[in-house]
């Protein structure tokens, strides 16, 4: 990060890891348009959720923000996780946050992930994680991105966050629901991946 953005250290926002190795470790961002942190009692259900299966996997954080989801995964066991966010300042921050941690199994992408995503992958993933802005209804054309395109492994697993009351959402047809909550204004879901039969 540069030293100009150094420099607005004291008045970043700030979130923390709720556990594994770096359980504490805070993380650094400014505020952009939408970001908006996964908060610490839906965080902490969904690794509830998805923390027996996170060990030596692939994670990729979709619109990755703060980075509160990617930096969680690897904290909990996670391989490797790339974090794809398309605003810089953002972009800046996680890689600062992952200096700090000496996080080198974060993979910081500045890039559009809707463009990302119609592109062959370098590497499947075992987890993915989107969470948009609510504003920007991005979710559903992710998910048929993702399976289209081959992103996910034969039994992948994808977080969704919702808006509560959002229109129902147009899944890949062998993607099952597996665990929701509704949390507020908030709706989290997880989505396993059922390789289709020939």
């Amino acid at each position: 990060m540069k030293d100009s953005a150094l420099g607005r250290l004291k008045s970043a926002r700030k979130v923390r890891i709720i556990g594994g190795q770096w359980r504490r470790r805070q993380l650094y961002f400014e505020p952009t348009a939408g970001l908006r942190p996964t908060g610490d009692r839906i965080r902490e259900q969904l690794f509830n959720w998805i923390g027996p299966l996170l060990e030596d996997t692939h994670c990729i954080d979709l619109f990755a923000g703060s980075g509160a989801l990617a930096f969680e995964a690897l904290s909990r066991g996670a391989r490797s996780c790339l974090a794809i966010e398309h605003d810089p300042t953002a972009a800046q921050w996680l890689r600062y946050n992952a200096q700090q941690l000496g996080a080198c199994q974060l993979q910081v992408l500045h890039a559009d992930c809707l463009r990302v995503l119609t592109q062959t992958p370098t590497q499947k993933a075992d987890i993915v994680f989107i969470d948009p802005p609510f504003a920007m209804k991005f979710t559903q054309n992710v998910c048929q991105k993702l399976e289209y395109h081959g992103w996910l492994t034969a039994t992948a697993n994808v977080y969704c966050e919702l808006a509560a009351g959002s229109a129902p959402l147009q899944i890949p047809p062998n993607w099952q629901l597996k665990r929701q909550k509704i949390s507020g204004n908030v709706d989290s879901r997880v989505y396993t991946r059922i390789e289709p039969r020939e």
